[in-house]
């Protein structure tokens, strides 16, 4: 007689699938949490990637910061509409205030067209923490806003899709000069112009009418202030409301920000760090994507980890001796710390 064959009983299985779950369950959360610090940690990587090209920069060129009123210069001439290719050129900055090209022409190779440099750049320098896609931006109402090259961005749109979104910027107080440095915006004819062409360019400087006054400052590291106390780039994306939509500017001469600066940290009304709130903020959680913290580079090469309320520090984000210029107690970011108007940045 055969013996009759051992196996689970209904009760033995349901017991088994319940600790399976249960043992499911327990690990999930772990495992998420452990794939998000794994981000975390890569983000950081690139940012001393960019530290590291930033002080290469710095050296060759006479600690100069990398942006609208010095290697943007270059923007001005190579984007002269009618020239029939602007910026074709892979060590010009694809718009005045873009950083990531200055720094990263020498060991890169950057594609030569600027549509697909500037895909290049938002592809091969992402966080892996941002998920989101980004459109073209086109002010309706302003012509000049439309880039003369912006069909081959949309072209580019066409045959490989839509546009990551941006995940680094640069507090733009420290590429834009302050308003005692120049006799005028307008300077004159750029020296590398082609004859005749009357290519012009301005020095762009910080507006005595916003949240701090900065009043003697040229965009050079050694007028920061402090370097390990001076965010040079931090974790942030574009958001322009009120059409509420995730966009990066293409113009190659954008009146503010662009697509690679933005506001700085500690004003409530930052689109990228602002406070919650329906002028600004409405982006913190992607901004703030490391566990509600950001990762940020300072301009002696160091990178940590900040939350956002440390992230709220006034000093970080404006040069040494700019001044807190705000009337309204909504101004200043107040959840966190109070600074009172006239507060003469360290």
């Amino acid at each position: 007689m055969w013996a009759g064959k051992s196996g689970f009983t209904l009760v033995e299985l349901l017991v088994v699938i319940s600790i399976i779950a249960l043992l499911i369950s327990i690990l999930l959360p772990s495992l998420k949490k452990a794939r998000e610090q794994a981000k975390g940690v890569v983000c950081m990587s690139t940012q001393r990637g960019f530290a590291n090209a930033m002080q290469g920069y710095f050296v060759e060129n006479d600690e100069w910061i990398p942006g609208r009123n010095t290697s943007g210069m270059a923007t001005w001439v190579a984007g002269y509409p009618g020239d029939g290719s602007p910026m074709a050129n892979p060590t010009i900055p694809v718009q005045l205030y873009d950083w990531m090209t200055p720094i990263l022409s020498n060991t890169t190779a950057l594609p030569v067209g600027r549509a697909r440099r500037f895909r290049f750049l938002l592809d091969h320098y992402k966080c892996t923490s941002v998920n989101f896609k980004s459109i073209l931006y086109v002010d309706p109402g302003d012509k000049e806003e439309t880039p003369v090259d912006h069909d081959l961005f949309v072209d580019e749109v066409d045959q490989r899709g839509a546009f990551n979104g941006i995940s680094y910027l640069m507090p733009v107080h420290f590429q834009q000069w302050g308003q005692d440095t120049a006799p005028g915006e307008y300077i004159g004819e750029h020296p590398k112009a082609p004859p005749g062409s009357g290519v012009v360019y301005w020095i762009k400087r910080n507006p005595p009418d916003w949240e701090v006054d900065v009043k003697r400052y040229k965009s050079r590291l050694s007028q920061v202030g402090t370097p390990a106390e001076k965010i040079c780039v931090a974790d942030g994306t574009r958001y322009l409301p009120p059409r509420k939509i995730l966009d990066f500017d293409h113009n190659f001469k954008p009146h503010w920000f662009g697509s690679f600066t933005s506001a700085g940290g500690w004003w409530t009304e930052s689109r990228a760090y602002g406070r919650r709130s329906p002028s600004g903020g409405a982006n913190i959680p992607l901004s703030y994507r490391h566990r509600g913290g950001i990762n940020a580079m300072f301009f002696d090469s160091h990178v940590e980890r900040l939350s956002e309320k440390n992230s709220r520090k006034i000093d970080y984000w404006y040069p040494k001796g700019s001044i807190a210029n705000y009337d309204r107690p909504e101004d200043g970011s107040t959840e966190y710390a109070t600074y009172e108007n006239g507060y003469v940045i360290r």
